[in-house]
């Protein structure tokens, strides 16, 4: 809302403001004409303010639509690269699984293994008993060849 002073304010009191600072008691004369040059210059500084005000804000415009588009590019960014590190962490998980059940069924498998070779040292043992039988029955023998008989 624009305030315009009127000839019974003094010049310098801004009504907007807590303080409400008064400049020295000077008040306008209305009995003088004013300066057309004057107000030429004032205007044309006024139209100079609003152009350099416009371009000011133009600018401003600007700057924030090509931050808004780096913004959204950059979510876009960020989404594709969540969507990808989502993707990776799923086929990690299903790979994990995937090892999980081959370790599982190599366990299972080698328990068979494990059996089997219980079972071959159990052959060797008695193949190692056999061979020791078959010592003692050789010299079993012997000793009865050297013992004379009775009878």
């Amino acid at each position: 809302m624009e305030e315009v002073q009127t000839a019974s304010e003094p010049i310098g009191v801004d009504s907007t403001e807590g303080d409400n600072q008064v400049l020295p008691n000077t008040t306008l004369d209305t009995s003088q004409p004013l300066d057309p040059k004057m107000i030429d210059k004032v205007q044309k500084t006024a139209e100079n303010l609003a152009k350099e005000l416009d371009d000011l804000m133009s600018s401003v415009t600007n700057s924030l639509h090509s931050i808004c588009a780096f913004s959204s590019g950059y979510m876009n960014i960020h989404k594709e690269a969540m969507d990808e590190v989502g993707g990776s962490v799923s086929a990690g998980v299903a790979g994990m699984y995937e090892f999980i059940n081959k370790a599982k069924h190599l366990n299972d498998d080698l328990n068979g293994v494990e059996e089997i070779h219980e079972e071959i040292l159990i052959h060797e043992e008695i193949k190692d008993i056999q061979k020791t039988l078959d010592i003692l029955e050789a010299l079993s023998a012997r000793l009865v060849n050297k013992i004379p008989s009775t009878g």
